[in-house]
């Protein structure tokens, strides 16, 4: 498995064991450093130390000869440490006392004494010699006599044990990382564990909630801070979900019996007409009452098929400034027929210039005409009214007179085969669709849709279109509204 599919807690252990890993190895490679320089100022200081008690020692010497006679007074500076050797050289380069072990790979090493003598001319450096590790150090110093004559003073230190010290200091170092890295990952899984568990026991509940039991929620108090957020947003798709499955359980059933009823009409009337011969009248009756029955069904289909397709093509908008007040005239002219058999009046009021989709906007206006002219009183009106808000939002109402809805059913009035009467006698002339479908149009550009209605008076339904272009002026000119 690739670390892109590894739990959350599995990336937490590994980010526990990673950190402490370059952490320690950080600190052990700074004390090893710092280990490694001080054994190196050790070294130096324990070289640097025996010089001068040296030179000391050799300015008590009066000659040559006396120094080859008493080297004891130079050879107390290496009493208690066997890791040190001496050579005292003359100016030419021939050995006048040495001490200590690897005396001839010592003066091979320090090479032939500088051609131009001088105190204070310390030469210091590490080298490697037969599998031992020295540092060396060569300087001049004066004998007490008359001449001052020179002495080349090469002094060694074995450091090889150091570097073992050093080695294995390293590897424990190497160890007790290892060590640590495993125990910050096994704390790691730990904490790990603990900390995880509000979203283990969030992920049981949620696994919990199936399509019967959407009414649940989550909890939002007492979980940690970082899963409030998530738990909120849960909430709010499951309360979308109950929405929309409650939505679907009425459509559901609303679609069924609005089916049953035509359907029942069509079976009923067929059994009727062949339970014996019939007359070709009668069977030209039949055919009428049968094609009212299926042009009803396929007006269902029809706005079905249109409602599902809107929830999916705002995309697609054809968005163009439309002369609301001139569409509305042209669908007022259409409905003048329909409006005359029902003895209503319908004027239009207001001008107003929008963004919308005609074809859409041209079916929302001559559903909420339908509306009216079907649900007005014998010399009622029906206004439409165009009004642009000072907050730039495009309104259109439709107002009819007529017996009104009852407070209740305001709410539902937009939802899909509701129908405030269903026992009227002209309720079956309409598929119960209409309101939902200028709901999907109003919607599908942003805007929205609300319903007043004072029962026996006045019913009113209104669109607000968003981001009204411009407010059309009496004569047909366009004033750009501010």
């Amino acid at each position: 498995m690739t670390p892109s599919g590894w739990s959350i807690g599995t990336r937490l252990v590994a980010g526990f064991i990673a950190v402490a890993a370059v952490v320690l190895a950080g600190s052990g490679f700074y004390l090893d450093r710092a280990l490694e320089d001080q054994l190196a100022a050790d070294d130096a200081r324990e070289l640097a130390g025996k010089l001068p008690l040296l030179r000391k020692n050799l300015e008590r010497s009066r000659s040559l000869s006396e120094l080859r006679d008493k080297p004891h007074r130079f050879m107390d500076a290496l009493v208690g440490n066997e890791n040190l050797a001496l050579a005292l050289r003359e100016a030419d380069g021939q050995l006048i006392a040495s001490a200590g072990s690897r005396v001839d790979g010592l003066l091979a090493i320090a090479g032939p004494p500088d051609s131009a003598p001088a105190n204070g001319a310390e030469r210091t450096f590490l080298v490697k010699y037969q599998g031992h590790l020295l540092r060396v150090s060569t300087d001049w110093a004066r004998l007490g006599d008359a001449a001052q004559t020179p002495v080349n003073v090469v002094l060694a230190l074995d450091v090889s044990h150091r570097a073992e010290i050093a080695q294995r200091y390293r590897m424990r170092i190497v160890f007790a990382v290892a060590m640590a890295a495993l125990a910050a990952g096994l704390l790691g899984a730990l904490v790990a564990r603990t900390g995880l568990a509000p979203l283990r026991s969030f992920a049981r509940r949620a696994g919990a909630i199936s399509a019967s039991r959407l009414d649940e929620r989550l909890p939002a108090a007492g979980v940690p801070a970082e899963l409030r957020e998530l738990a909120d947003a849960f909430n709010r798709t499951l309360q979308r979900l109950e929405d929309s499955f409650r939505r679907l359980s009425q459509f559901s059933a609303d679609l069924a019996h609005d089916l049953r009823t035509p359907i029942g009409n069509l079976l009923g009337e067929a059994q009727v007409a062949l339970s014996r011969r019939r007359t070709e009248g009668e069977y030209q009756s039949v055919l009428a009452s049968s094609v009212e029955e299926l042009e009803r069904i396929n007006r269902m289909i029809e706005g079905m098929l249109f409602l599902a397709r809107t929830d999916n093509v705002q995309a697609s908008l054809d968005l163009q400034t439309l002369d609301a007040a001139a569409e509305v005239d042209r669908l007022i002219e259409y409905y003048e027929g329909p409006a005359a058999e029902a003895g209503v009046a319908v004027r239009r009021a207001g001008a107003l210039a929008l963004q919308a989709d005609a074809a859409l906007f041209r079916r929302a206006i001559s559903n909420l005409l339908a509306n009216a002219i079907a649900h007005s009183t014998p010399r009622g009106e029906i206004s439409v009214t165009l009004h642009a808000g000072l907050d730039g939002e495009g309104e259109i109402a439709v107002t009819n007179s007529g017996p009104g809805i009852p407070p209740q059913a305001l709410p539902r009035v937009f939802d899909r085969f509701f129908r405030v009467d269903a026992s009227r006698l002209d309720s079956a002339k309409g598929s119960g669709l209409g309101l939902a479908i200028v709901k999907s149009i109003v919607e599908l550009h942003g805007g929205g849709v609300e319903a007043q209605s004072e029962p026996g008076a006045l019913t009113t339904f209104r669109m607000f279109f968003p981001r009204p272009a411009s407010v059309v002026a009496p004569g047909g000119a366009a004033m750009t509204k501010t």
